[in-house]
Parts: C-alpha cells; structure tokens; sequence
C-alpha cells in the first residue's frame, strides 16, 4: 500500500509537472504575440511609409539610374557574363571533385564517373551560352536601348506606377462581393448525417472505418461517431462552378485592362515628336481611350483565358474524384492534360499580351490585333528573345534593389529612432521587406509591359517609315537596326532587280 501510495503521488507531481511546462509554453507563446503585435501597433506607420511609400520611390530612382551613359550596358554584359563565368566555375569544380572522389576509397567509381560527365556538359552549356551571347550581340544592343527608353518613358509619366494599385482595390473590391455570393451557395446545401462505426477485417487484422448513412443524430451506436457533411444539389454545383468561372474572368479582365492602360501610354510617348511634352495627362488620356474604345478587347482575351482556367479547374475536381476511387491510370492521364492546359495558358497569356499592344498602337480588334501579333512575333523573334533575356535581367536587379534598399532603410530606421521601444526589430523589418517586395512585383508588371510595347513600337517605326528620318525611334533605338533586316532587305532588292 505504501509503494502504491508513493506510485501515485510520483504520478500526479509529474502530471502537475507537465501541465505546467504546458502552460509556460502557452504563455510564452501568448507573451510573444502580444509583443510583436504592440511593435507593430507602434511603428505601423513606419512599415506604411518605407514598405509602400519608400519602395515606390526607389523604384523610380532605379529608372532614373539606369538612364545614366554606360550604366545599364555595363549592368547587363556584365550579368551575362556572370552567369558564363559561374558555368565555366562550376564545371571546374565538378571536374576537381570527381578527381577527388576517384582517388579516395570513400566514393564509388560511378560517382565519380557521373560527376565527370557533369563537368562535360557544364562547360557544353557554358560554350553554348556564349555563342548564343555572340551572335545575338547586335539584338542585345537594341534590347538595352529598349529598356532604356521604356525607362524614359515611365519616368516622364510617374502616376503610371500607381495604376496596379487601383487594380488591386478594384479586385479586393469585387472579391468581397464574389465572397458574400461563396459564402450564401457554400450555406445553401443538405446537411446530411452519417456514422462512421469500427468494422474488423480479420483478413487484414486491423480496424477499419464504416460509413452509415443516417437522418437520426440519435440513431449511432455507443461505438460510433456522428459525421456531418453538406450535400449539394446538381444547380448548386452548376453555380458554383459558374461563381468560378466569373472570378477567372473578371480577374483576368483587371489583368487585361491594365495591359492596355500600359500599352496605351507607352505607345502614345513613343509615337510623340516632342516627349518633353508627354506628362501624367497622357497616362489619364490612356485611361479616358481604353475605357470608351478597348474594353471588350479586353473582355474577349480575359475570356479565352478564364476558359482555360475553368477547364482546369473541372480536371482537377474530376483527378481528386478518380484518386479517391484509386483509378490510377485516369489520375496520369488527367495530370498530363493539366500540364498541357498550363502550356495553352502560357502561350495564350503572351499572345494576348502582344495583341494588347498591336491594339493599343493600331487600335485592332482583339482576333485582328492577335493575329498580327502572332506574324509580328515569328518575324522578330531572336529580337524578342533577346529583349527577354535583358529585360529579365533588368527586372531581377530592380526588384533585388527596391526590396533590400527598402528593408536596409527600414531597419535603421527604425533601430535609430524606436531601438528603445521595440520588443523584436526584425519582425517589422521582415514586413516592410514583404511589402517593399509586392510592391517591386507591381512596378516590374508595369516596366516589362512598357519594355514589350516598346519593342513592337519600333518594329512598327521601322515597318511603317522606310527613311530613318520618318521614324519616331529615339536616338538610342535610331542607331540600334538590326542588320539582318538590312540583309533581308538587300537580298529581296536582288531578288526584284533579277526577275
């Protein structure tokens, strides 16, 4: 009776214990969360100005750096290099090592074999790179000066940076209203109850769930456990779907017209003689043209895409219905059939882009404008390629700059001025870092929209104006004609003169 008794009282200290090891941790965790939301309560403000206000800021700074002679070359010749020279490196590397591992005892002859063969193909890459680098050279060139002049362009016209803002509240906006909707159809369905009692399977020795169904929340065994679940109807499921389908398209229509606003703008600096005169009243021009003249384009390309997404939608619902009832041969078939969809998606995503332009320049229709588009991107697509890689370079250095140079600054500000008062420093400086980085996200969509319609601006100059001296091109993009262009030219001159 004694050991019992001391048996008993060892196990209620260690289950005091416990409970209060349980309970510090919860405080603990209670006491953190109220200190970092007073640091945030505190410097709110702060994670406000630097996050948003600060990072908008340094990304027209950006696109006034890199205006500077020399800069932007510098920046990305010296980027495509770098990434050459980490090629050459790591097949160094790769080559020392399997050098290593085949003389130690350690590593097996295959590795070393495998790591070898490596070291082959990175240098393949590394040479294939360079000749790619060489002889899209000249269309590198042309590029830069895209860029630049896209960065020209914004500059004059800074309000057009804050035009993803009011998209975002437009779609904040309609998703509070598509949720009210969600939420009233997630409501509207049969709450069903069902059972789910234990069944033994004395082939597999284990215990199993059953599921009965039933009406009577009092009609379950002592051992059974009462699910419920809504049911819906056939119409309630239609309009679900349909609720999905409406958020892929008004989504993909704020995408759209935002594209054209950009597009708009740019293409009307371009095609101006006097640029000193384009201000943020051409922007608000862009907006009045759009908004009475373009936005069933918009409408239209939006549409195509929230089809795809919709169809998509269906096959993963129909791909988690067919792993629930373990057909595994469906599940591979319908993930290959998303893949593809994805791959439709892509490619209709970049080809409305580039109609987007042709509308905002010739002012098409959205079928005409995409057609166009498409023969103007088989006619020029080493330009195109080469514009992407650039201005992928150029974009990841902006959004690096705008969100460390934001998170830097936020930080010593805030460690200056309410070093004292602050419980975690870090905490805000990681918000002010998320926010900066949003906002670099947003400013990046304006500036590869207005580097694209740049690029068609010009092939439409040079297409359009036979004598460089009726071209609108600036003078960075004057000098930058291709010279397969010229080869083309001169080769069909022949051609005519012969026959």
């Amino acid at each position: 009776e004694t050991y019992s008794t001391e048996a008993n009282n060892s196990t209620e200290t260690n289950s005091t214990v416990s409970i209060s090891v349980a309970s510090t941790a919860s405080s603990k965790r209670t006491d953190f969360f109220d200190e970092v939301m007073a640091d945030l309560t505190n410097v709110r403000y702060v994670i406000f100005g630097f996050g948003c206000g600060l990072s908008l800021s340094l990304g027209i700074l950006f696109l006034i750096i890199i205006q500077l002679p020399g800069l932007l070359s510098l920046m990305v010749w010296s980027m495509i290099f770098a990434i050459d020279f980490s090629l050459v490196a790591a097949a160094y590397y790769a080559k020392d090592v399997s050098v290593r591992w085949a003389a130690s005892s350690t590593r097996s002859g295959n590795e070393a074999a495998a790591l070898f063969i490596v070291h082959y193909v990175l240098y393949g890459l590394a040479g294939l790179w360079l000749m790619t680098v060489l002889f899209l050279r000249k269309r590198i060139v042309l590029a830069i000066s895209c860029v630049r002049e896209a960065a020209k362009a914004i500059a004059s016209m800074p309000v057009i940076t804050l035009f993803p803002v009011i998209q975002v509240l437009g779609l904040v906006a309609f998703s509070v209203v598509w949720g009210v909707y969600m939420a009233f159809l997630a409501s509207s369905g049969e709450v069903v109850a069902s059972c789910l009692c234990p069944v033994t399977n004395e082939t597999l020795s284990s215990t199993l769930v059953e599921s009965v169904e039933s009406n009577d929340d009092d009609s379950c065994d002592d051992d059974c456990l009462t699910h419920k679940d809504f049911v819906y109807s056939r119409n309630t499921k239609y309009a679900g779907w349909y609720l999905l389908f409406t958020w892929f398209w008004t989504s993909q229509f704020i995408v759209a017209v935002g594209q054209l606003v950009v597009a708009l703008s740019i293409s009307l600096w371009y095609f101006s003689r006097n640029r000193n005169l384009v201000k943020n009243a051409t922007f608000f021009r862009a907006v009045c043209l759009v908004s009475f003249y373009h936005l069933g384009t918009a409408a239209f390309g939006s549409l195509i895409i929230a089809i795809v997404k919709t169809i998509r939608a269906i096959l993963t619902y129909i791909q988690k219905k067919a792993a629930k009832s373990k057909l595994r041969v469906a599940v591979v078939i319908l993930s290959i059939l998303k893949c593809l969809l994805w791959c439709v998606e892509k490619c209709l995503k970049f080809i409305n882009k580039q109609a987007y332009i042709q509308t905002a320049i010739f002012g098409y229709s959205f079928c005409k404008a995409s057609r166009m588009g498409f023969f103007l991107i088989l006619r020029n697509v080493l330009r195109i390629s080469a514009v992407s890689v650039v201005s992928q370079i150029v974009l990841f250095i902006g959004k690096v700059f705008i969100t460390v140079a934001s998170a830097v600054g936020g930080y010593y500000y805030l460690d200056i001025h309410f070093g004292d008062e602050l419980n975690y420093l870090m905490v805000p400086t990681l918000l002010i870092g998320i926010a900066a980085y949003a906002v670099a996200e947003m400013f990046n969509e304006v500036f590869g929209m207005a580097i694209s319609t740049i690029l068609q601006c010009f092939v439409a100059d040079e297409e359009l104006f036979e004598d460089t001296e009726e071209r609108f091109a600036p003078g960075s993009l004057a000098g930058a004609i291709d010279s397969t262009q010229k080869k083309y030219k001169t080769k069909k001159k022949v051609s005519v003169e012969s026959s």
